[in-house]
């Protein structure tokens, strides 16, 4: 049987053992440890959660958002998740006079348009500026606009100078998280050329490993599936480094019980190959084989 995902079950054994119990901002307490590394090997199975049922066409849709550059939760909509749903806030709308599901300069903006002009989160916006003659005019100026666009520099490595070992985009741009609803979790993401395979390495700073860590492995590892098949490599490894992994205290008793839990075999992934990687849609997620145990439900810390 392939089970991938044994270093992920490691750290929840580890956590549950050895956590140290910390406050934070949400106001439930977690389980922490400070300093996790995990690894999967991706070349054959896709670490999809198989001791409990996940919905993984979420995660791809999420991906594909990231990837386009949005940050408004209604496109996130479109392509049929809701996992930023509970992120939504009309009060953070009016504070920073956004436009209605704008989360901020968040995860794709950064990717995208690294310093670039934010704005209202519209596509188009305007500004009024006053001349030294005293009348007004408005400026027209696109979401974005002057911003480094990290993911087609990411690509241009990987085609131009493979061997890299500057070859990574960091979503923490410190002068933007005022901005955000929520600070990157997930923040620099690097990646790995060898003998035609890819890997990939994400360093995060923030984990909730019942809910938000399965996700994330998903998330990046289909990443590399699509970055691999761009440039014409293998997917190998998917590499998670994270700051502080932890389980909340509300989420023992549901973390127990998926570890009490039988491996199932990890399910594959068959990736249709899209003109660019920009041109992905969910169609193009395929995944094989997989048959999980009944999902365990649980509350997330908002």
């Amino acid at each position: 049987m392939s089970y991938i995902l044994e270093s992920y079950d490691n750290t929840l054994h580890q956590i549950l053992e050895k956590g140290c119990r910390k406050s934070n901002r949400t106001g439930i307490d977690t389980l922490s440890i400070s300093g996790i590394q995990c690894r999967y090997d991706i070349s054959d199975r896709f670490p999809i959660l198989t001791k409990r049922k996940v919905w993984p066409k979420s995660i791809f849709a999420e991906l594909l958002w990231f990837l386009s550059g949005s940050t408004n939760n209604k496109d996130l909509q479109a392509l049929g998740s809701n996992i930023w749903t509970p992120w939504v806030s009309t009060e953070f709308e009016k504070t920073h006079g956004y436009v209605e599901g704008a989360l901020g300069p968040v995860y794709g903006f950064q990717l995208r348009h690294f310093g670039g002009r934010y704005g209202n989160g519209a596509p188009i916006q305007f500004e009024v500026y006053e001349s030294s003659e005293g009348y007004q005019y408005k400026k027209e100026f696109s979401y974005g606009e002057g911003g480094f666009d990290q993911l087609q520099n990411m690509i241009d490595l990987l085609h131009n100078d493979p061997d890299s070992r500057r070859n990574l985009f960091s979503l923490w741009n410190p002068r933007d998280l005022s901005k955000m609803r929520i600070p990157p979790c997930h923040y620099t993401f690097q990646v790995f050329a060898h003998n035609n395979k890819l890997s990939g390495m994400l360093t995060q700073r923030s984990c909730d490993m019942f809910i938000g860590c399965a996700a994330n492995i998903q998330f990046y590892s289909a990443f590399i599936y699509i970055l691999s098949q761009q440039i014409g490599y293998r997917p190998h490894e998917f590499i998670h480094s994270i700051g502080d992994a932890h389980i909340y205290i509300n989420h023992i008793e549901a973390t127990n019980k998926y570890l009490s839990r039988e491996s199932k075999e990890s399910p594959k992934l068959l990736l249709n190959k899209a003109s660019d990687i920009y041109s992905y849609n969910l169609e193009d997620f395929k995944v094989i084989n997989y048959n999980p145990h009944d999902p365990i439900k649980v509350a997330v810390a908002v």
